[in-house]
């Protein structure tokens, strides 16, 4: 599909455990920029439920090391569908960057509080189900 419009997300802006803006909301088509910047950080797609924990969906790897703090390395993600898509960072050093609340959301729908809660908490306890609608 042609892009209907491009959405900029940078990821670890001034060495912050973020993704900013943390979410999006993007139709099919629709361009997700993903600036990484600063430290080695990854895109690895999760779930709602167990947002620390990726996936096997999608993972760029730890292929976006920026010490120069470089503005053109960039991800392109073409959004396929409408459907909620859940995103973390799994750098671990110096600490989990998902538990300290580095996540990424598109079309959350009213569930990102949720998510971004459940990524702060300890994997070692399981999380209760939730509807997505």
């Amino acid at each position: 599909p042609v892009p209907q419009y491009t959405h900029e997300v940078s990821v670890g802006a001034q060495g912050d455990f973020l993704f900013n803006p943390r979410l999006v909301e993007a139709g099919v088509g629709d361009i997700v920029r993903f600036h990484f910047l600063m430290l080695n950080h990854t895109l690895t797609q999760s779930s709602l439920n167990k947002p620390c924990t990726p996936s096997n969906l999608f993972d760029t790897g730890f292929i976006h090391s920026n010490p120069q703090n470089a503005t053109n390395n960039t991800l392109l993600f073409l959004v396929q569908n409408t459907d909620p898509q859940w995103f973390l960072c799994k750098q671990t050093k110096p600490i989990s960057h998902c538990h300290a609340g580095m996540v990424f959301a598109i079309n959350p729908r009213d569930n990102f509080a949720r998510f971004l809660e459940y990524a702060r908490q300890s994997t070692t306890t399981p999380l209760p189900s939730v509807a997505t609608r």
